[in-house]
């Protein structure tokens, strides 16, 4: 795993915002090695699959395909850890809020397939 320097060079994390305390705008930092921004740090980013304690694996191929849990009740799964995230965020952060949660920490992606 990087460590907190080299983070920093991907993500905004609490030792690299100086005194701004707050999420910053996108691809300020370099991409990582799939080309993608933002991965980590920033917000925590709220995804379409509902908690569940422990992943049920059914058919774990289908895992590595889509990983996706259908939402019973109202808790959902944010992943990837904020600025805020101590000692720092890593890939496989995961915790759960209330569906009606409103904060600065979370943030949503919008992605689309490319034809």
């Amino acid at each position: 795993w990087l460590d907190r320097v080299r983070l920093e060079d991907f993500a905004w994390i609490y030792t690299n915002l100086g005194d701004h305390r707050d999420a910053r705008g996108v691809r300020q930092k370099a991409p990582n090695g799939f080309g993608l921004y933002d991965m980590l740090g920033n917000v925590w980013e709220w995804c379409r699959d509902g908690y569940a304690q422990q992943h049920p694996v059914v058919d774990p191929t289908a895992i590595r395909r889509d990983p996706f849990i259908p939402r019973v009740g109202e808790l959902v799964v944010l992943r990837g850890g904020s600025w805020f995230s101590v000692p720092a965020p890593i890939p496989s952060d995961r915790m759960f809020t209330e569906a009606t949660t409103s904060s600065f920490l979370i943030g949503f992606r919008v992605v689309a397939r490319v034809p």
